[in-house]
């Protein structure tokens, strides 16, 4: 039950009644069928604000003609009253009461009644009648209302009655409340009075018995209900001109307010709702004025019963879809916007204490929609092993995301790319789950329509925005709507072609080259990366790399874990970027005993045979395969820090069985003093594996060591060997700031 204290405060404009009627010793103008009865008559008016001091306790008349000292007006429309009249007799406890309807016609102030509706003081108990009025009204219409359980108000006879009738209507008056149009808010706006009672202060009709006529008294009608209007301008992210900017559900939806006070019954003669039912409100009447709403595109408003209370926290409580996406604000994000709000007397809240809608208020909600931004990514790197990238205006970011964030990040100019590729789910969906990421990074007709330019935030190091790269302007990226999502991939070095290969996924170039202190002449060290699923480092949690699905681990016979982020909507989340080096940084170092048996290094030529000397990088997920007939790479070892040495940047392979042969790559050894080595590389043994941040895939042999059968990308090896006159030593195998490798010592013959 709604509390009365404060209930009779508003913003609106109130009905005002005048009722007064001809004492019995004045001349009669009814009908002579009627016996010299005296008629009760009335006349109404609109007044201005009502008064926000007006409260449930202080409902009394303050003058005879108007209690707020402001002149009231006709009404402007022709309106309907619907009465119910209580006649209690002052000289006894019987009361009898009776139905009525007047009518106040356009522009003049007299009720009037038509035959039949007509009621009289002698009809009660003449001067001792004590008459309560309690009436409801839609101003502007003439739609029949069912006050007390009934629509009867013209009895047989013109006799009252001793059955109670209880001034009750219900809400809505007619149809539901979910659908609201213009028509709904003319014929629902629902009024009532009731300070012609005795409910705190006796301000019945009575007689006077000094001037022998019945005083009069004033009916004050009152909004039942609580209005909500919302204005939206369009914001950041849509287009202009017509075509945009539409509700996505027109038809059905706009604003949709879910679990507001819809129905209810009011008792008039104390202002209260019982029996309220919540349900959801899908759509508002269009209000907007094209002159006075001009900088909004939308002015939607709709009634309710009032008693919401704004103190949810969950989403989808008051949300609308514009172009596919999805905007949501909770009820206590309007109270908020309520905070500091005042009705027309300056001191009192928009709200009640407890956070609840007021009757008789307008709340006007104001609202700037713009679409996310793609502005917050970032990215760091690992020294060789891994380079991360992080990836009231109401919001349509909705999705969270726990993205794995590893590393220190880049700053300064981006000297990588970023590369999307849409996915369209066919709802609007915070759930939606797509892993189809192989092509649609690079289409051909617009190369570059989903590579961005990465410009570095002012105030936050490391934090990137995502530009267009098509247009002049360079606007920022967008998610367009809430159907769309993205897959995000990164490549480095900056502008690295990316091909377009609609059957077998789109993908980046290897190729294999001797490394050079001067970066112009080394290698490639082409990076790859993607948002990664969060894993925690700490407790020992790894990335894993397939042979079949590479960094997403999901090949056959596998667990599909998806190690790589599914498709990502709007977000206000970084995008955390994990970059991984692609190729395979290979040392080769030679020493030599000091005694008899040592061998001379200087310029010493190592070969490698059975070697794919190229390879391709899927966008999708990372998986690097080699390509090009293998080959035989050559060297010479260069003396570099008291260490002969050959840096050679390889594309990750096998070392055995290469090309589905039983050819394994080989290491050749040669010396400038005649002496030849050889090394079966797949026989290369270690005692550790990095372990960093991608899983060790190593097996082990029987004398549990490590089999270095292959070189994986975000790896680097250093093989030395210590070469005698004899054989060769290997020593060890170790990967320096990447992966790290450590191999045992081996006997290599000379051949």
């Amino acid at each position: 039950m709604l509390k009365k204290t404060n209930k009779y405060q508003t913003l609106m404009a109130v009905c005002l009644l005048t009722l007064s009627a001809c004492s019995t010793n004045e001349t009669l103008t009814d009908s002579p069928n009627n016996q010299g009865k005296t008629p009760i008559e009335l006349s109404a008016g609109i007044i201005g604000e009502n008064p926000t001091d007006l409260r449930a306790q202080t409902r009394t008349v303050v003058t005879t003609d108007n209690p707020y000292g402001q002149s009231a007006s006709a009404f402007g429309a022709n309106t309907s009253l619907f009465m119910v009249i209580k006649g209690d007799n002052a000289n006894t406890s019987a009361a009898k009461y009776t139905r009525s309807i007047g009518t106040v016609t356009s522009g003049s102030p007299e009720v009037s009644f038509a035959d039949g509706y007509k009621r009289y003081w002698e009809d009660s108990y003449s001067r001792a009648s004590k008459l309560s009025v309690y009436s409801a009204c839609v101003p502007g219409s003439s739609t029949d209302l069912t006050v007390g359980g009934s629509n009867t108000y013209n009895p047989s006879s013109y006799d009252w009655s001793t059955t109670a009738i209880f001034p009750t209507i219900a809400w809505p008056l007619s149809g539901t409340s979910a659908s609201q149009d213009a028509t709904f808010l003319t014929n629902q706006d629902l009024c009532f009075s009731n300070n012609v009672s005795n409910i705190t202060s006796d301000n019945r009709m009575v007689f006077d018995t000094d001037t022998k006529k019945f005083v009069a008294r004033q009916m004050i009608f009152h909004h039942a209900l609580t209005k909500v209007t919302f204005k939206i301008k369009r914001g950041d992210g849509f287009g202009t001109g017509t075509g945009v900017f539409n509700f996505t559900n027109a038809a059905t939806e706009n604003i949709v307010l879910k679990g507001f006070n819809t129905s209810g019954t009011l008792d008039m003669s104390t202002g209260e709702f019982s029996s309220i039912g919540t349900a959801d409100i899908s759509l508002l009447a269009d209000t907007r004025d094209a002159t006075a709403d001009a900088e909004y595109d939308y002015v939607l408003t709709g009634m309710m019963l009032p008693g919401s209370a704004l103190t949810s926290t969950a989403t989808d409580v008051v949300y609308f879809t514009i172009d596919n996406n999805k905007y949501h604000i909770t009820k206590a994000q309007l109270a908020t916007a309520l905070a500091s709000k005042k009705l027309s007397n300056g001191t009192t809240d928009a709200l009640t204490t407890d956070s609840k809608m007021r009757p008789g208020v307008h709340y006007v909600f104001t609202m700037t929609v713009s679409k996310k931004k793609i502005d917050k990514l970032t990215a760091s790197i690992v020294e060789w092993e891994t380079v991360n990238a992080d990836g009231m205006t109401p919001s349509n970011a909705r999705i969270t995301v726990s993205l794995l964030d590893n590393g220190t990040k880049k700053t300064g100019n981006a000297d990588f790319d970023l590369y999307r590729k849409a996915s369209t789910s066919g709802t609007i969906s915070d759930v939606f789950e797509d892993y189809v990421w192989s092509t649609g990074y690079v289409p051909s007709a617009t190369p570059t329509l989903n590579k961005a330019i990465l410009v570095e935030n002012t105030t936050d190091s490391g934090i990137y925005t995502a530009k267009e790269s098509t247009v002049d302007s360079n606007p920022e990226w967008y998610w367009p709507d809430n159907k769309t999502f993205y897959h995000f991939r990164t490549v480095m070095p900056k502008d690295y072609s990316v091909t377009e290969d609609g059957m077998n996924g789109d993908y980046i170039t290897l190729a294999g080259h001797i490394y050079d202190a001067t970066p112009a002449s080394s290698y490639t060290d082409v990076c790859w990366g993607a948002p990664f699923k969060s894993i925690n480092v700490t407790s020992g949690d790894r990335l894993t790399y397939s042979l079949t699905t590479g960094f997403d681990n999901t090949g056959t016979g596998e667990t599909p874990t998806h190690q790589i982020s599914k498709a990502i909507g709007p977000t206000t989340e970084a995008i955390n970027m994990v970059m991984f080096h692609m190729m395979s940084d290979v040392t080769i170092q030679l020493t030599t005993s000091t005694g008899d048996d040592a061998v001379d290094l200087t310029n010493a030529a190592v070969q490698l045979t059975n070697i794919h000397p190229t390879g391709k990088v899927l966008m999708g997920n990372g998986l690097v395969t080699p390509t090009g007939d293998p080959t035989n790479v050559s060297g010479t070892v260069s003396l570099e820090s008291s260490v002969y040495q050959w840096h050679y940047g390889f594309v990750p392979q096998s070392l055995t069985d290469v090309n589905g042969t039983t050819n394994d790559v080989v290491l050749t050894i040669t010396t400038t003093d005649g002496n030849r080595y050889i090394v079966d590389m797949e026989s290369v043994v270690a005692t550790t594996v990095g372990n960093n941040l991608i899983a060790n895939t190593y097996s082990k042999d029987s004398n549990n060591k490590y089999i270095i059968n292959r070189w994986y990308p975000n790896y680097k090896y250093t093989y030395t060997f210590n070469l005698k006159k004899s054989g060769v030593e290997t020593i060890s195998a170790t990967l320096a700031n990447w992966e790290s490798v450590t191999a045992n010592s081996q006997d290599v013959y000379i051949q």
